[in-house]
């Protein structure tokens, strides 16, 4: 009978807590999506083209390389935030196993 009752208190307990650390949790982050860019590709004017027409299209083509680096480098700034944000998840994660440890520890002496 009592191995019954603990069977069933210890029971009631390992759901409850159960269903109180699902609650707890957050749901995951999503990632943001990251939009394409929206530099202009020059039309490049072939070998037969006026030399107006290159030196317009060595001015395009420098507008679209600069376009595509700028891209590049605010990609690789939010690149750089999602790791630096999980990097400090993770050491909030461990410094957290940490603690549970040594109370865990000091409990045992």
């Amino acid at each position: 009978m009592i191995s019954r009752l603990f069977l069933a208190t210890s029971l009631a307990l390992s759901l409850a807590l159960t269903a109180a650390g699902v609650h707890a949790q957050a749901a995951p982050v999503t990632m943001p999506a990251i939009p394409p860019h929206n530099c202009g590709k020059p039309e490049f004017p072939g070998r037969l083209a006026s030399p107006n027409r290159i030196a317009a299209f060595n001015k395009e083509y420098a507008a679209y390389s600069g376009c595509i680096k700028k891209y590049v480098d605010e990609t690789k700034t939010m690149a750089n935030a999602a790791v630096a944000a999980g990097n400090e998840a993770i050491d909030e994660f461990n410094k957290f196993s940490a603690e549970l440890k040594a109370q865990n520890e000091a409990a045992k002496n």
